[in-house]
């Protein structure tokens, strides 16, 4: 999956007037990351394809 491909599987939602985007993926018990950095839910992407469900 490439940079584009990423953003486009993704959402946002507002919260306290910010913009925070989400991106939702499997089908099992959940793995909540929480980051500081834009890009960090596409790092881990690459690192945890064997998770049942991913919340970044």
């Amino acid at each position: 999956m490439n940079l584009e491909e990423w953003k486009q599987s993704g959402f946002y939602v507002s919260y306290q007037n910010r913009k925070i985007f989400l991106k939702e993926e499997g089908n099992g018990e959940n793995l909540l990351l929480i980051h500081g950095f834009p890009t960090a839910s596409f790092d881990w992407s690459l690192r945890t394809e064997e998770r049942k469900s991913l919340i970044s």
